[in-house]
């Protein structure tokens, strides 16, 4: 779910990519997002839920990677824009 959408029932979504972003707060800390083509609402998030509706929590970019890939999505390519000591991941995924 993404936005209480459920990309997976979707059938015109076949591609779809994790977004990583790094937050410096305490330490370090990953906000992963994800962008299947949806607009862009001001005061949305593009963030991945859970069945119950709350943010799905991740470990890394590789434990979202396992959870899509659980849940019917494989791998294409990656990548990974740096600036400064900022990182931003980059992930493609398609439908299986």
């Amino acid at each position: 779910m993404v936005n209480d959408v459920d990309i997976n029932q979707l059938p015109h979504v076949k591609y779809c990519e994790i977004v990583g972003t790094d937050v410096a707060l305490v330490g370090k800390k990953l906000v992963i997002n994800l962008d299947y083509g949806q607009k862009f609402r001001w005061g949305t998030t593009q963030r991945i839920k859970d069945v119950r509706g709350r943010n799905k929590k991740f470990n890394s970019m590789v434990d979202a990677l396992n959870f899509m890939i659980a849940n019917g999505w494989e791998y294409v390519n990656s990548y990974t824009v740096t600036k400064g000591k900022s990182h931003v991941y980059h992930y493609l995924l398609r439908r299986k």
